[in-house]
């Protein structure tokens, strides 16, 4: 194996954490496209976020690239400040709301992760697959939503939307 494959082949196993800023996001919207992927499909093995104010009660269902993350539908998330919550990347599983912390036992969270590539209209008409966050019940929830993932091409990147 030469040494550019070695590099390339390095980086494309590192793993990479995107976060996007706490923010205020309301039911009344709805739905969120918070980050986007481009340039070929990714791993991704941690979806979450942490709650930076207590707005009211929320609820959360999120979808990669059109397909849900869990079974469960809408999950209320509003636990109070500093309270994480992750979604299982299992469609046989629940959102979980933690109280400061959350076990990513396998028993939660699938230990494999979730695989996005990307859609038709990617290669036709440039468009991403995307995380979308959409607030479905109450009124808003404010705080950061991070994600962890694994390049699957060279060409893979995620952005924020």
């Amino acid at each position: 194996m030469g040494l550019r494959t070695l590099a390339k082949t390095t980086r494309i196993a590192n793993t990479y954490i995107i976060t996007r800023p706490s923010q205020a996001y309301t039911t009344a919207i709805g739905a969120y496209n918070v980050f986007a992927i481009r340039g070929g499909p990714i791993l991704i093995t941690l979806l979450g976020g942490v709650e930076q104010a207590v707005n009211g009660a929320e609820d959360l269902d999120i979808t990669i690239n059109g397909t849900a993350t869990d079974a469960a539908g809408a999950v209320a998330i509003n636990g109070g400040v500093g309270w994480p919550w992750v979604t299982t990347l299992n469609v046989l599983g629940t959102l979980i709301n933690g109280a400061q912390a959350v076990p990513l036992t396998p028993a939660l969270l699938h230990p494999k992760g979730f695989i996005c590539g990307l859609t038709t209209t990617y290669w036709t008409a440039g468009l991403p697959a995307y995380v979308t966050c959409t607030f479905a019940t109450g009124v808003s929830w404010t705080g950061e939503i991070f994600m962890k993932y694994r390049k699957l091409s060279p060409y893979s990147y995620v952005r924020l939307v």
